[in-house]
């Protein structure tokens, strides 16, 4: 909210994914630039509308265009194309904005993100990450130039008025990546349970869509179906949460399920189990 509704402003344009997660939106919508939303993950359709917004307004030093996009999304577990984007971010001298919440600790090498696994660390304008997902803490982060980061300091509202973060919780956010800093068994652990969950759930015929990680979306379609499957599984000990409208689109109902590194095989069996009864009642395997 901070990051976007402070660096951008009236004069500017922000062209955003349009399965952008709800706190992009809303923050878009505080910093009053002007929106152009994307096709998801279309970097030819973000091409064309770059070209048109060049094309329809006059070049002025006051206006800044920004390209605003999660690297994980939250709700689909697909990843965004940051290679082509950082290509029509130099060919039009463009400002990126990169939302790594659900890739931090997760992606690349040594967990940084997408940025690293695309081999663009560092590349991007902002880079925001949290403590509060993979790292298992509270808060979040933002990483960039000194001069932005001096900027927002100073001038980012939801920084300047909100109370600090408690010690306990960044001490416990500075210890999780002081460990996968040190080790890389955090990180090869949980991917060998994404391995796992992922690939038995595509045996027994589940559409995983284009996910890819720990966020696994099992897309029902319709609302009560999702419920249905949801209360068979609470039966049987697993809650998964039903995501429905207005949190994702109509007729896109689904149980989300998110890959833990602490899972044991027992505990995967079981919910692999649940999750094949379930779907097989419902009929969407």
């Amino acid at each position: 909210m901070g990051i976007i509704a402070t660096l951008a402003d009236t004069h500017d344009v922000i062209f955003s994914d349009e399965l952008n997660h709800s706190s992009i939106i809303d923050s878009t919508r505080l910093s009053r630039a002007r929106k152009v939303i994307y096709r998801h993950l279309h970097v030819d359709d973000l091409e064309k509308k770059i070209k048109r917004e060049f094309a329809g307004t006059k070049k002025s030093g006051r206006s800044k265009k920004f390209i605003i996009t999660e690297t994980v999304f939250s709700m689909d577990g697909d990843v965004a194309p940051l290679r082509e984007i950082f290509r029509l971010k130099e060919k039009y001298g463009l400002h990126v904005i990169v939302d790594e919440a659900h890739a931090t600790g997760v992606f690349g090498r040594r967990g940084v993100g997408v940025e690293e696994l695309c081999g663009l660390k560092g590349r991007m304008d902002v880079q925001m990450g949290t403590f509060g997902k993979a790292l298992g803490s509270f808060g979040a982060f933002a990483l960039a130039d000194n001069v932005t980061i001096d900027y927002l300091v100073n001038r980012a509202r939801t920084f300047m008025y909100t109370t600090a973060l408690p010690a306990s919780a960044l001490a416990a956010a500075r210890e999780a990546l002081r460990l996968i800093r040190r080790s890389g068994s955090f990180k090869r652990e949980l991917w060998e349970n994404i391995d796992y969950m992922r690939k038995g759930l595509l045996e027994m015929g589940f559409d995983l869509k284009q996910s890819e990680g720990p966020i696994v979306p099992i897309v029902v379609g319709e609302d009560n179906k999702a419920v249905r499957m949801q209360k068979m599984l609470l039966k049987k000990g697993i809650f998964l949460q039903a995501i429905r409208p207005p949190t994702i689109p109509a007729n896109t109902s689904r149980l989300r399920l998110t890959v833990v590194r602490g899972l044991a095989r027992a505990d995967m069996d079981q919910a692999l189990e649940a999750l094949q009864q379930a779907g097989r009642s419902v009929g969407l395997i």
